[in-house]
């Protein structure tokens, strides 16, 4: 009787020292809005509030984060665990997450990477386009780049200048970029040119020379 009494004593001792431990709580953190390529970043997983010791893990894209030569993960203190990210790559862009665990329990936060990076070419318009009256022609011009570019399309005058092209059923862009002409006739031949700029360095420009047959 008196084992049973000892036993039920450890077990009530247990419970009593697990609910006094405080379940960790993270303060947030984000990276900065104005990363570019190349440049170095990193973000702090900070413990708020909650019981030693907490283990601090991170991920990257929801899988365990694999750590090399320029991704390393340091701590100063029991607190705190610190992300470093040296010269940011494209593949580096993800949701990263910190989470802290004790005994109690765990607590996490997610933060997005995104670097700004100025408009490239995914496909380089044509120097040449041939195209057949009546028939509905597809100009392209496939850009990248952060934030998402803006892709616009002018056509040369007689005069030399570049004015806009007007969108209307007979021509249109697209989402991605290619400019649309709908029955083409003779007059639509001509310098048509590409812009794409998103306000991050310089923007790209391609002309393109429509002749329609």
């Amino acid at each position: 009787m008196a084992g049973s009494w000892n036993i039920l004593a450890v077990c009530i001792l247990f419970l009593a020292s697990v609910l006094a431990v405080e379940p960790p709580i993270l303060q947030p953190d984000e990276f900065p809005s104005d990363i570019e390529l190349g440049s170095r970043v990193q973000i702090l997983c900070y413990l708020k509030k909650g019981d030693l010791p907490v283990t601090f893990t991170w991920n990257k894209g929801g899988k365990p984060l694999l750590t090399n030569e320029r991704i390393t993960i340091s701590s100063s203190d029991s607190f705190s665990s610190k992300l470093i990210i040296q010269s940011v790559v494209s593949e580096d862009v993800a949701n990263y997450s910190c989470t802290g665990t004790n005994s109690a329990g765990s607590d996490s936060f997610t933060a997005a990477l995104i670097v700004r990076a100025p408009p490239f070419w995914k496909q380089q318009p044509e120097n040449t386009v041939q195209a057949i009256i009546a028939t509905r022609t597809l100009i392209g011009c496939s850009v990248g780049g952060y934030p998402a570019p803006r892709v616009t399309w002018k056509i040369k005058n007689p005069s030399g200048s570049f004015t806009p092209v007007s969108r209307s059923y007979k021509m249109k862009v697209l989402d991605n970029g290619t400019l649309v002409i709908n029955d083409v006739k003779e007059t639509d031949s001509g310098t048509y040119l590409c812009q794409a700029d998103n306000g991050v360095g310089e923007k790209l420009e391609k002309a393109v020379r429509l002749s329609v047959h």
